[in-house]
């Protein structure tokens, strides 16, 4: 089982620098621990299959407010590098871009007024007047819907720098505080001998959206501590400032999410009916990431199997506890920004919009107290070609750190293609962590010929019933279809408490056993089949189950159709977690890698 620390290094860094600098300054955080998936390096632009518009970002000539060094008649700059610079003045908010200050918004006044200069141009082309978006502080441009020929016609016009299509981006995805040595900035093991956990600083996280009942992202951690909102008590950021205030708190305060995410809920065919429009977190990754960038110190705490149905949301809890789990930099406050669909790399609703990270980014800026960027998603680096690229330089300048997935194109060289000096790409390495979650099922009595204990993986606990094999039972709901692979749930009262045995294959095996679950089945064990896959994966199941190899299966089922009064034992999993240092801190056969 590979679980990875794609940024835990680069929130390491930040620690160790801002530590190391001075007793007055504590900064820190980031990580995550979950293979990701890539997009392909070419355009991947979203059109609108009704009328033929497509989304398209527009750039004009004057810089963005973080990229303004100045020289406008009348209008000071206002990248807060330049004014450093310029100034003998101490840094008093660490560089950040003060968003009220009155130098700052005459010069975005001014961007918006070129922007509407522009958009009347625009109007006398498309007939519409007004864009999705109009963005000062990370571009200095907007976001409409365009047909191809009209987008052409735009970038004709004066004052336009750039008309790029949007493009659909994918997601990138406890030994690393030691492997990184945030452990000894925790413990004030540093140059300055200052402790940080974080305090003080804001991570963002670009991603799915979040979980935000979930307690690594409460107000108080497991250890007691209680976090500061830099905002002020009871102030937030996103839809917590508007109608959903009771999904922030003084740790989370502020949940960004936007129409083109939410608008899409509105398929009743894929979502729940009335699933609230905001940025709850519907797939996992993004909760995923800000739990080991910021999550909060808790102590045994059971592991979580996924739930497939979107209104399980918190998952089915495994036997398996650990002691203690916690962020890198556990006492950091979060903001979530959505800016992906929640759906995998097979489905309808899934990917990442370029436009919403530049709109994330803006908004971040804005905000003027986010620290530290998260993004593990794709998306090629041209450096000076592209609207993302010069958005995370927007960041950079307003004293943002950006953390960015290097990619999943291992392992040959120069397969990263993350080059802008700006942000910090950050490979994957491993932990050498290991966790056994192997279990057996045995005591076979009734038939004849019964198998030798066989054993299996799963993290559930322990069952004695009565073992039945789903085969031999039709399933009323799926008449068509192969009762043994419990491909539909069964009506309630096909089972009696029973353990039901299913073949693997064609949807997800947790799903299986909330099938005959559903049906009244009491366990559940997952036989691989010939010819099919053969690995054996320790999930967690509705109810106790094991998984086991294919000649097992077989074994088990022959002795199924002999006699009756077949019953048998499912153990509980015990949970063995071992650290290898030898095979820890290694790059990831997947990572990306530089040039050398």
């Amino acid at each position: 089982m590979k679980q990875l620390s794609l940024i835990t290094r680069a929130v390491s860094v930040i620690l160790l620098a801002n530590a190391s600098l001075a007793a007055a300054q504590q900064i820190s955080p980031t990580s995550v621990n979950k293979p990701i998936h890539r997009l392909n390096p070419t355009t991947n632009s979203i059109k609108n299959q009704v009328d033929g518009t497509q989304t398209y970002i527009i750039q004009l000539h004057e810089p963005s407010v973080a990229q303004y060094n100045g020289g406008i008649k009348g209008f000071a700059a206002t990248n807060p590098k330049t004014r450093l610079q310029t100034s003998r003045v101490a840094n008093a908010n660490r560089g950040k871009l003060d968003a009220s200050a009155s130098h700052v918004t005459a010069y975005r006044d001014y961007l918006q007024q070129r922007q509407q200069t522009v958009l009347g141009k625009i109007a006398q082309i498309t007939g519409q007047a007004s864009a999705t978006r109009q963005l000062q502080f990370a571009i200095n441009g907007m976001v409409l819907q365009l047909t191809p020929a009209q987008a052409e016609k735009v970038k004709a016009l004066s004052g336009v720098k750039s008309v790029e299509a949007d493009r659909k981006l994918k997601l990138s995805s406890d030994t690393s505080p030691e492997l990184t040595g945030a452990t000894g900035v925790w413990a004030g093991a540093t140059l300055a001998g200052t402790s940080a956990l974080g305090e003080g600083t804001v991570v963002a996280i670009f991603d799915t959206g979040i979980n935000t009942d979930h307690p690594s992202f409460a107000a108080t951690g497991g250890d007691g501590y209680t976090h500061t909102n830099p905002l002020g008590s009871g102030n937030y950021l996103g839809d917590c400032a508007g109608s959903y205030p009771s999904l922030c708190n003084d740790k989370l305060i502020g949940v960004y999410s936007y129409p083109l995410i939410t608008n899409q809920y509105a398929d009743t065919d894929v979502f729940p009916p009335g699933l609230p429009r905001n940025g709850e977190d519907y797939n996992g990754h993004g909760s995923h990431v800000a739990g080991t960038a910021a999550g909060n110190i808790l102590y045994d705490v059971p592991s979580v199997g996924l739930a497939y149905d979107l209104e399980e949301s918190d998952g089915y809890a495994g036997e398996f506890t650990f002691d203690q789990i916690s962020g890198i930099a556990p006492h950091a406050n979060i903001i979530s920004f959505q800016v992906c669909l929640p759906g995998e790399n097979d489905d309808e609703y899934n990917g990442c919009y370029a436009n919403l990270a530049v709109t994330a980014i803006d908004d971040a800026i804005a905000s003027g107290v986010v620290d530290a960027i998260n993004y593990s998603i794709s998306g090629g680096d041209e450096v000076w070609g592209n609207t993302l690229s010069g958005a995370w330089l927007s960041a950079n300048n307003a004293g943002i750190f950006v953390a960015h997935s290097a990619g999943n194109d291992g392992p040959d060289a120069s397969t990263s293609d993350k080059l802008s000096p700006w942000l910090t790409p950050v490979a994957a390495t491993t932990h050498g962590r290991t966790l056994d979650l192997s279990k057996s099922i045995g005591s076979f009595t009734g038939g004849s010929g019964a198998p030798a204990t066989i054993s299996g993986q799963s993290n559930t606990g322990a069952i004695t019933a009565d073992i039945v094999y789903a085969g031999d039972y039709p399933n009323a709901n799926d008449p068509n279809g192969d009762p043994a692979q419990c491909l539909e749930p069964y009506p309630a009262g096909t089972f009696n408490g029973e353990i039901v045995v299913c073949d693997r294959g064609d949807i997800a095996r947790i799903q299986k056993a909330i099938n005959v679950a559903q049906g009244g089945a009491g366990g559940y064990v997952l036989a691989n089949v010939e010819g099919g896959a053969e690995n054996l994966v320790p999930d967690e199941y509705v109810i106790p189950g094991i998984h086991i190899a294919a000649s097992d299966g077989d074994s088990l089922k022959t002795w199924l159709a002999s006699g009756n009064n077949h019953r048998a034992t499912i153990t509980a999993t015990a949970g063995i977690r071992s650290v290898d240092s030898s095979l820890a801190d290694k790059v990831a056969s997947f990572s990306s890698r530089g040039p050398n």
